[in-house]
């Protein structure tokens, strides 16, 4: 939420004051749906288009409150694995139906809440049965299924209009949930970098989710899609910019004083306890 906070702060400051893309009238609701997490509900008013890649918050915090109480039910009844199971089949049930209704026009559910969450689920699978998984993609073994999930993603990512395919919700959606997976599970076991070469990536992904806010907006910014090469090159370089003063100035700072509070929390509790017992 800071970083969210700080971004939409910035872009209503940017588009306030030069009014780069037109959008000056569109600040309120854009800052609206983009705080409440509604980018990804269709028809209501998304506000400036400069920030409609915050359709995917919105799904991964949809997510949120939504599973637990799923995962609820699931516990209760000893059939967690059950319940996951059930819900990624009906996810992927959700997302075929809609697939049919707008055919042939399948990009039209690229951005629905219900079009990515099973791969949501196979995380949340893959979470609790962590142990099982763990002993699985051991050694050899996960560094073999790391490197070839490094490489599909990487081939897909140069596929950005297989949103107009099918497949790309019931097959690949799921298929990129196993290869972060098989990724999440080989970098776990790193008690340390492997090589200095990584450094860069490691530094990539500190900054990533502020990178993810801004990148889009500063993308509208320096012009109309396709860029050119020098405004592409650009974006990237203000985009990095922008997610490194997000996490030296917000971020980090937020990250610290909450775990301040955590421990004051932890510190609170057993003394708490005592004076119950004791009384």
């Amino acid at each position: 939420m800071p970083a969210l906070t700080f971004m939409l702060v910035g872009f209503a400051v940017i588009e306030g004051l030069w009014n780069l893309l037109g959008d000056r009238h569109l600040i309120g609701q854009s800052i609206i749906v983009g705080l409440t997490y509604t980018m990804n509900v269709p028809g209501i008013d998304h506000g400036s288009g400069a920030l409609s890649h915050l359709w995917t918050l919105a799904t991964e915090e949809q997510f949120y409150l939504l599973w637990p109480i799923a995962l609820a039910l699931g516990i209760r009844r000893a059939k967690a694995d059950l319940m996951t199971c059930i819900s990624i089949l009906a996810a992927l049930g959700i997302c075929a139906a809609s697939i049919v209704v707008v055919s042939p026009e399948t990009y039209k559910i690229y951005s629905l809440p219900t079009s990515w969450v099973a791969a949501m689920l196979i995380g949340a699978l893959a979470r609790l049965r962590e142990v099982q998984v763990g002993a699985f993609l051991t050694g050899k073994t996960s560094r073999t299924f790391a490197i070839v999930a490094v490489a599909i993603l990487s081939v897909l990512s140069f596929a950005p209009e297989a949103k107009d395919w099918p497949g790309t919700y019931l097959a690949l959606g799921p298929l990129i949930a196993l290869c972060s997976v098989a990724i999440i599970f080989e970098c776990k076991s790193w008690v340390r970098l492997p090589s200095a070469f990584l450094k860069p990536l490691h530094w990539l992904g500190t900054v990533s989710y502020a990178a993810y806010l801004w990148n889009y907006p500063i993308a509208n910014w320096f012009g109309e899609r396709p860029l050119s090469f020098f405004q592409g090159s650009a974006s990237i370089v203000a985009t990095l910019l922008a997610a490194t003063i997000s996490w030296y100035v917000i971020e980090r700072p937020a990250s610290l004083l909450r775990r301040r509070f955590d421990s004051r929390k932890a510190f609170k509790k057993p003394a708490e306890s005592h004076r119950v017992i004791t009384n």
